[in-house]
């Protein structure tokens, strides 16, 4: 349950994915990248050169993921 107004907000916007988030359904070919260190409202991951997400940012060396969906799974769940 959300404890705040923006965590509600967060929760009802609606997110827009080319590929339906096949990562968040265990779609074949489109595995979930795993989180390496979150910081702060970022989600540093371990990036996969195939299938491309335009959720993934890359910064240096590493990538971080911008999905608002997976930001509050991790969140919430630590996954």
């Amino acid at each position: 349950m959300p404890h705040t107004e923006q965590e509600e907000k967060s929760v009802k916007a609606p997110v827009e994915c080319e590929k339906d988030m096949a990562c968040l359904k265990g779609q074949e070919g489109f595995p979930l990248c795993q989180v390496e260190k979150p910081i702060a409202d970022l989600l540093f991951i371990t990036a996969k050169p195939l299938p491309s997400c335009r959720c993934m940012r890359f910064f240096g060396n590493g990538a971080y993921c911008t999905c608002p969906v997976r930001k509050e799974l991790y969140r919430r769940h630590g996954m």
